[in-house]
């Protein structure tokens, strides 16, 4: 199950940079690092496009409880497999840091994200 789920985000995180933040250019980076332990993955994920934080993007939807448009679920989806959301940008590289379970998946909290917590 954990491997379907790291496939799902990667894939959803590729698919938003190369559609919103490479307007379709495919040839430029990402880096994608992980760590695996005991059924808990940890990934971090770069890309090189504008600065977006979509963990912010993520918290915000969430807080307005806003309606999710179809070709707008990728986030939703990230959101709803992964915990301990982390967005940063590091000399023009947006990062986005998660971790993904093989255990059960909590319930949803209409309203909230599951994220660290911010310094």
């Amino acid at each position: 199950m954990l491997i379907l789920r790291l496939v799902l985000v990667i894939e959803e995180l590729y698919t938003n940079t190369i559609k919103h933040g490479y307007r379709r250019e495919s040839k430029r980076p990402v880096k994608i690092s992980l760590c695996v332990k005991d059924g808990m993955a940890e990934l971090e994920y770069r890309d090189h496009g504008p600065p977006f934080d979509s963990v912010r993007t993520m918290e915000i939807c969430a807080e307005q409880n806003a309606p999710i448009r179809i070709g707008g679920m990728g986030l939703f989806l990230i959101q709803s497999i992964s915990s301990n959301a982390r967005y940063e940008n590091d000399a023009g590289w947006n990062v986005v840091q998660l971790s993904i379970s093989d255990g059960p998946l909590p319930a949803p909290v209409p309203g909230r994200m599951r994220h660290a917590a911010r310094a």
